[in-house]
């Protein structure tokens, strides 16, 4: 009679061994690649002064959402240019500017023109820098939107472009 239980433990017992001599070599290379490595002690030590930050205005999330949701709300009627509700924009605007800092030039924050005959206003304003006063950054954003379908629908434009002035002032 053939004993196949004691064939099979022989197997797994010469597996066991395979592994052990295997997981043993795999060792003793990584130890030997270990030493390897050159010591980085005999580096001279260089000492990095600290670098002085200055603070700076740290974005308001609140206040962006509350500036974007009140230029897309309903209040506004989409702010489409030549109505009552563009003009509410300015002065929304205007006294965010205000708010936030932001000088106006001599004539004002506004720049007005004439465009397929109806008055529109830009609005500007700087921030002068403090360590490079004559290189400047522009930044902008339209305000208008296309305002109320016929049906009465107001498209409020939250995203074409409350949120980008809410950005901007932000």
């Amino acid at each position: 009679m053939i004993n196949l239980m004691g064939h099979k433990l022989c197997y797994q017992y010469i597996l066991m061994k395979k592994l052990l001599a295997f997981l043993s070599f795999l060792l003793i290379v990584m130890l030997v690649f270990w030493s390897c490595q050159k010591e980085t002690t005999d580096d001279p030590v260089v000492v990095v002064p600290p670098v002085v930050v200055t603070p700076f205005k740290i974005l308001d999330s609140l206040q962006m959402i509350t500036d974007l949701q009140q230029l897309s709300s309903d209040a506004f009627k989409g702010r489409k240019a030549g109505t009552a509700e563009i003009i509410l924009s300015h002065e929304l605007i205007q006294n965010r500017l205000r708010q936030a800092g932001v000088d106006s030039f001599a004539s004002g924050f506004f720049q007005n023109f004439t465009l397929s005959g109806i008055e529109h206003k830009n609005l500007l304003g700087f921030i002068r820098g403090s360590s490079k006063p004559d290189e400047y950054i522009v930044m902008g954003a339209h305000y208008d939107h296309i305002g109320v379908a016929a049906g009465g629908d107001v498209y409020n434009g939250a995203d074409d472009n409350a949120s980008g002035v809410a950005a901007v002032l932000a």
